[in-house]
């Protein structure tokens, strides 16, 4: 119903919070050359899921009204997301999911940067994941491609991290 809605809409604004408080960490907590790794691997992530989008021009299932019963339901939340993709434009890009490709990258590199904040952030980024999926804005492909190139880029970013950031936390 739309208290459902509500709290998925809620739980996938947080992506935006998730996403700049993990860079923030990861550039002011680390060594410059770790730094540099993390956001080599970033940038590459988005880098590879952009081209995807301009290659393989893609509408998530959100965008596609015939495919459901029923609208989803629109509560104040619900109704400022669906707003802000209107206005800008967020239908365009489907395949691959940055929000699971993006909070893959994250948890990936925490696993084996940072343990304890691997497990503070798993919940969260389960949950972002999963309401791309109930929000409608990606088909499951989507998501196995968005964490399938973040795997990629957590293998980039820690080849070329220095290998004493391991031990950090």
């Amino acid at each position: 119903g739309s208290a459902e809605s509500e709290y998925w809409a809620l739980v996938y604004s947080l992506f935006i919070l998730y996403l700049f408080s993990s860079l923030f960490m990861n550039a002011c907590g680390r060594t410059r050359r770790f730094a540099a790794a993390y956001f080599a691997g970033v940038t590459t992530l988005y880098g590879v899921a952009y081209l995807g989008y301009v290659w393989l021009p893609a509408r998530g299932p959100f965008a596609i009204d015939a495919l459901f019963a029923a609208p989803l339901p629109d509560g104040p939340s619900m109704k400022v997301l669906q707003d802000s993709f209107k206005l800008t434009d967020c239908f365009s890009g489907a395949f691959p999911s940055l929000h699971v490709g993006a909070v893959t990258y994250m948890l990936g590199t925490d696993w084996i940067f940072c343990r304890d904040r691997f497990w503070a952030y798993l919940p969260l980024a389960s949950s972002i994941a999963v309401s791309t999926l109930t929000l409608r804005m990606h088909y499951f492909i989507d998501l196995v491609a968005g964490a399938a190139l973040a795997i990629l880029c957590v293998l980039l970013c820690t080849s070329l991290a220095p290998s004493s950031s391991s031990s950090a936390s």
